[in-house]
């Protein structure tokens, strides 16, 4: 069978859903953006686990938006993948900014228990980046 052109060899189920997700977050469609990027952190996290931290962060980023966001899901996510990127195992300036961005939406909530987690674990890498 054809499996189209050789240059798109990168393009997979994981990289559709994670661009798909990315799409759906900056629309503020909350809900489908979760499930576009549940699907492609799935995907990621055996194939491309650096494209996987990116896909936690924008993840964390949909659960922390809308109405039925779930801070203790965002903020375990944003955390996990603070760090990684802590850890110099993974860098990116992309990833970092998207982890500032995170944690621009999440400070208004440090009240809660798991948000304070992830801030404690996100300030060390943004102070220095």
């Amino acid at each position: 069978p054809d499996e189209g052109p050789r240059w798109a060899y990168w393009v997979d189920k994981g990289t559709v859903y994670n661009n798909a997700g990315q799409v759906f977050t900056q629309l503020d469609q909350w809900a489908t953006a979760r499930r576009h990027l549940g699907v492609a952190l799935a995907h990621l996290e055996d194939v491309r686990p650096s494209e996987a931290v990116l896909t936690q962060i924008r993840l964390a980023t949909a659960h922390a938006g809308g109405s039925d966001r779930d801070l203790a899901r965002a903020a375990d996510l944003g955390t996990t993948a603070a760090q990684t990127l802590h850890s110099g195992r993974i860098g990116s300036r992309v990833y970092v900014r998207e982890l500032r961005d995170l944690r621009t939406r999440l400070a208004p909530f440090r009240r809660n228990a798991d948000v304070r987690s992830f801030l404690d674990a996100a300030d060390p890498l943004l102070r220095t980046s």
